[in-house]
């Protein structure tokens, strides 16, 4: 398909041809492949010679190039061998000349692209026809993902996805709920969403394939607005929210730690130094207590229902006790 047959990318009849041989042994596989392309869920439109059109069956190949963005070719071994041997002839239809004339065009635009899904046969080395191709094989991780990108109505510009990156980076402690709940919201196939949870780590990595596949479906319609709205969406979950919580509540536990080793060396430093006694340390008690009044520590915060009253129950301990048992609570805050 050369990518001068159009100047504008969006004006297609069809999202995509599918050609492969009428009697090929993968055929039922090739089938069910094209079926789920034009199901709802990738909202595709697809022209198979075979079916679409009227005419001559070279007029339904050539109709089928000229009206469809991209171009499916369905290889299989039998398929590739008499590609391989094929013989010109200029007074008969070939399929293998057709596809073999169509691969050897190799458009690099992204804007019409040749897809080739081979159906490889074990042990096979890659066809040299395949050379300048990195052709998708069914069955293999990912499959499905790499088929829904190539489909692209236009191809995802570079500064969509940095901003898309910038605004994922905010999202703290994204779970991978929240990301399946944007998937499907996005509309994003579950053959699609599940290639992705396997083949990336982490959410982040994984809500940034899900933009850039909802990107690449729908093209100019997917907006950098559209992404803050999702966004700001998914924070207000309440999964995501309870995380967020949780993830506060160890962050301020950790700021108690620190601020009781402080208040505590004090405590024990004027102990050690006979300065005071059991019964004078009500001030540094009193400023103890203020501080952790101005925390405000409680279970909730802290994510474990019983963190508040291992606390509370040290404080008490250090008001109650001389500067001797304060060397203890030291040593508990530090463990």
């Amino acid at each position: 398909m050369a990518s001068g047959d159009r100047e504008d990318t969006e004006d297609f009849t069809y999202d995509s041809a599918v050609y492969y041989e009428e009697d090929d042994s993968k055929k039922a596989d090739i089938l069910e492949i094209r079926a789920r392309l034009e199901d709802d869920r990738w909202g595709l439109t697809i022209c198979d010679p075979y079916r679409d059109g009227d005419g001559t069956q070279m007029g339904r190949f050539e109709h089928s190039a000229k009206n469809s963005r991209h171009a499916i070719i369905f290889l299989s071994p039998s398929l590739l061998e008499r590609m391989k041997n094929r013989q010109e002839s200029h007074s008969q239809f070939s399929i293998e000349t057709f596809l073999c004339n169509i691969l050897d065009r190799h458009d690099t635009t992204l804007e019409r692209r040749v897809i080739p899904v081979w159906f490889e046969s074990e042990g096979a080395e890659k066809p040299f026809i395949l050379s300048r191709y990195t052709p998708l094989c069914p069955g293999e991780v990912g499959f499905w993902r790499k088929l829904y990108r190539s489909l692209s109505r236009l191809p995802v510009p570079g500064a969509f996805m940095t901003q898309v990156s910038q605004r994922v980076r905010n999202v703290k402690n994204l779970q991978q709920e929240a990301v399946l709940h944007i998937a499907a919201k996005l509309g994003l196939p579950e053959e699609v969403v599940d290639g992705i949870k396997v083949e990336y780590g982490g959410s982040q990595a994984m809500l940034r394939e899900v933009f850039y596949c909802w990107k690449s479906h729908l093209g100019p319609e997917a907006t950098i607005d559209a992404v803050d709205d999702i966004i700001s969406e998914v924070i207000t979950m309440p999964q995501q929210v309870e995380q967020q919580q949780q993830s506060l509540g160890t962050v301020d536990f950790e700021i108690l730690k620190v601020f009781l080793k402080f208040v505590l060396f004090a405590v024990s430093k004027d102990a050690d130094s006979g300065v005071v006694d059991g019964r004078s340390n009500s001030t540094d008690d009193e400023a103890l207590s203020d501080g952790l009044r101005s925390l405000n520590l409680n279970t909730q915060q802290s994510g474990d229902p019983d963190m508040g009253a291992k606390e509370k129950t040290k404080v008490h301990e250090g008001e109650e006790h001389d500067g001797k048992d304060a060397k203890n609570l030291i040593l508990a805050v530090n463990s």
